[in-house]
């Protein structure tokens, strides 16, 4: 009954950590109206936008999120000299690395002329990252956040067709020798962008299941694990190996400890769920995630050694957590209060008990969609001052969990999943 009990709560809880539809509604409109303003004020021509990342692929929780998009930019003159001759050769006339990065670099550059301005207005905040290939706005007021890339556009306006963009880029590599692991590591990273759509088509296909459980890895990694050195990809990389771990025969909370289980014995994790394509071979080796899109994008191997050993740290801490987490589920006779989760997600380990109470039942830290649903994201009264981040993530997580309790919102429609 205990275990049954138990997982009843994580249904529950899986299902309050997706955004709200209104959250989702409003997020897109925004992305449409700045491709609607990049597209007028910009000297290049762009062919569409793609929302990506785990808002699209369904896996996204809301205790920490934010929008991923991709702009794809035509450039017939790259495609029309890569036809001619494409190599990967530093001393080519045309090295297709090189002229890829200068062309993102210089649609940053154009965005940097204009964006800035326009959106001050709105009180969006924009920083560029070149390094990154990225721009990230940040609604200031709003509790919203989004990354904007920049993708080759590889297909004919109007196909829309996840695969012919992907196989367009991938034929680009065919050419890299079988030696040069330097050259595959850099197209991890400057084909990124661009081999996008095949990862959020295939995500995006998952079971609920899959979904669920994909945010409930997010949602124990963000609370169990926090990392104060982020890692590339980290938010894509604990749900592609949460979704590997999930199966449908089994409840919540088996899967979730399948989840836990491969964390602890990460070094031998290996999930291959790219392409195959005709010409190219694929990363060897353990650990290794390879997504749907890039055969050369190992997620769990960085581009550099400081990168590399911030993967391993985090992973290290991930299964000390893991260990622990599983021990808490095994070892408890959980009623199925949503208290539980205050022992499992180790939230007492971030605050003082006489802390935790007052936390959980405060309504003043209640996110606003669970009493005014029209409200788009949720939203802190800061009245007692600004907190760092870090405790600002917890407060979220902890209305998360107080969200599960009828009594700490009376207004809450009563639907008592907990025996209590």
């Amino acid at each position: 009954m205990a275990a049954n009990n138990l997982n009843v709560a994580f249904v529950n809880l899986t299902q309050q950590l997706g955004p709200s539809e209104t959250s989702k509604k409003y997020g897109n409109e925004w992305m449409d109206t700045i491709f609607n303003l990049i597209k007028a004020k910009s000297s290049f021509k762009y062919d569409r936008i793609r929302v990506i990342g785990g808002f699209k692929q369904k896996t996204s929780c809301w205790a920490k999120m934010d929008y991923d998009c991709v702009l794809f930019v035509n450039n017939d003159d790259f495609w029309r000299r890569a036809k001619l001759n494409h190599t990967f050769s530093q001393s080519s006339k045309f090295n297709v690395l090189e002229e890829l990065e200068n062309f993102q670099n210089n649609v940053l550059d154009d965005w940097k002329t204009f964006l800035e301005k326009e959106l001050d207005k709105y009180a969006i905040r924009v920083t560029f990252t070149n390094s990154n290939k990225r721009c990230l706005l940040e609604w200031m007021n709003e509790g919203l956040s989004a990354d904007l890339l920049v993708g080759l556009n590889a297909i004919q306006s109007g196909q829309q067709s996840a695969d012919k963009q992907t196989h367009s880029m991938l034929r680009l590599l065919t050419k890299i020798p079988d030696e040069e692991d330097r050259i595959r590591t850099a197209c991890s990273i400057t084909f990124s962008a661009s081999l996008t759509e095949r990862p959020v088509e295939y995500m995006e296909g998952k079971h609920s299941i899959h979904h669920e459980m994909a945010r409930l890895a997010k949602f124990w990694t963000l609370l169990c694990c926090p990392n104060p050195t982020k890692i590339p990809c980290q938010s894509a990389l604990i749900a592609l190996i949460a979704v590997d771990s999930c199966r449908l025969e089994q409840n919540h909370v088996e899967n979730f400890k399948n989840f836990l289980n491969r964390m602890i014995c990460y070094h031998d994790i290996v999930i291959d769920n790219s392409l195959e394509f005709p010409g190219l071979g694929k990363l060897a080796g353990k650990p290794r995630v390879l997504d749907a899109g890039n055969p050369y994008n190992n997620l769990m191997q960085a581009t550099d050694t400081a990168k590399n050993k911030a993967i391993r740290v985090f992973f290290d801490l991930c299964k000390q957590k893991a260990m622990e987490t599983i021990r808490l589920i095994d070892q408890r006779n959980y009623s199925g209060d949503w208290k539980a989760f205050i022992d499992i997600f180790s939230v007492r380990s971030s605050f003082k008990d006489h802390q935790l109470d007052s936390y959980v039942r405060d309504t003043k830290w209640s996110f606003a969609f669970v009493d005014a649903a029209n409200l788009p994201f949720p939203m802190f009264n800061r009245s007692r001052g600004n907190s760092d981040r870090k405790d600002e993530e917890l407060r979220k997580v902890l209305c998360c969990l107080a969200s599960l309790c009828p009594r700490c919102h009376p207004n809450r429609r009563q639907e008592n999943h907990f025996g209590n």
